[in-house]
């Protein structure tokens, strides 16, 4: 580290509109930039922490990454242990001339991405769904929990039967009881029971974080066939590998930014695949640079299903752009994450 320049920078990004979830509305990101420098080579990463979604808040984040520079060694939080992490791959990509999934190994340049709706009804859904089809995605994830049953089950039975050829997932944020959860689902497959293929990808973490018994209880659930993740679960890991031991679970919805150490990262992948269960990669609404790193992360571990960092319209101003046609996230030519950040806007820390 004594050859290594450290810098952070902060940066505040609002929302083009608020994401409605069952946690309430969010309409801006703090995110603070660690800048790495060695030898007139730089390489970047971002912390983009999110209190009550598996991150420390804002300013513990901030005080760690001060901390962190100043002992010259890795933060223990997540969101700052990320950047620091990424910076480090970035830089070292940098250095050895190529691209950031080449460095972790990876061969594929793209990767599948699904776009993200929020807890809308109607004809705002079709709407909206219809656009995204339109811009080439055919995997859409939406947002239920935030309503009555009733009217999440309306939700995803009006999505289905407007887009029978799409690859739908519906994320509920921990919102439903397990009773509630058993029987909502039993309603949606009973409703497409006559294809399988009809049925939702998964249901993204449907009963509340902690409550590990809910998710055995609907694991023990035969006659149902839908398959359910865990998002919010995996943080702290010791929680989400219980649940893969148990075989509890059909799919892990991974955020880095929560996770921390990119080891800690490749290490849940790994067990992931031993036992036979999906996995996709998403963003927690940040800025392209973690957004990039996650992406060449996913390219490089061989990531086959779409993942979540379609997020970039959601943000007013952003700092670089990662091109995304027909579903599918096209890595930025050249070293480390393909592109220097532009924090112009952005403030010293």
């Amino acid at each position: 580290m004594n050859d290594l320049n450290v810098s952070l920078f902060e940066h505040k990004l609002a929302l083009t509109r608020p994401l409605r979830t069952s946690r309430g509305a969010i309409f801006k990101r703090a995110v603070v930039y660690v800048k790495f420098e060695r030898d007139g080579i730089e390489g970047y990463g971002e912390a983009a922490p999110l209190e009550g979604w598996g991150t420390e808040s804002y300013i513990e984040c901030v005080d760690a990454l001060k901390a962190a520079v100043k002992a010259g060694s890795p933060p223990d939080v997540p969101a700052a242990r990320f950047a620091w992490d990424s910076a480090m791959l970035d830089l070292e990509a940098r250095e050895q001339d190529v691209p950031l999934f080449r460095l972790i190994g990876g061969t594929q340049s793209d990767v599948w991405v699904n776009a993200t709706l929020g807890a809308i009804d109607g004809d705002a859904l079709i709407e909206a769904a219809q656009e995204m089809v339109d811009q080439g995605f055919n995997t859409l994830k939406i947002k239920v929990g935030a309503d009555d049953p009733e009217t999440d089950f309306e939700r995803m039975c009006t999505i289905r039967e407007a887009f029978p050829e799409l690859n739908l997932r519906f994320d509920a944020n921990a919102a439903w009881e397990v009773e509630d959860a058993v029987d909502l689902l039993i309603r949606v497959q009973s409703r497409f029971r006559s294809s399988k293929w009809l049925l939702p990808e998964y249901i993204e973490q449907p009963v509340p974080v902690g409550d590990e018994i809910a998710f055995r209880k609907l694991c023990l659930k035969r006659q149902m066939r839908m398959n359910v993740a865990i998002d919010e679960s995996l943080v702290p890991m010791e929680r989400g590998l219980g649940l893969i031991r148990y075989r509890a679970v059909d799919a892990l919805v991974i955020k880095p930014m929560a996770l921390g150490s990119v080891m800690n990262l490749s290490n849940l992948i790994d067990l992931a695949d031993d036992n036979g269960i999906d996995w996709v990669l998403t963003s927690t609404i940040d800025s392209a640079v973690a957004r990039a790193v996650v992406a060449h992360i996913a390219a490089g571990l061989g990531c086959n299903h779409a993942c979540g960092l379609a997020t970039g319209e959601w943000l007013e101003t952003d700092v670089g752009e990662l091109h995304i046609e027909d579903g599918m996230l096209r890595l930025p030519k050249g070293p480390g994450i393909g592109f220097v950040p532009d924090l112009s806007e952005a403030k010293p820390v």
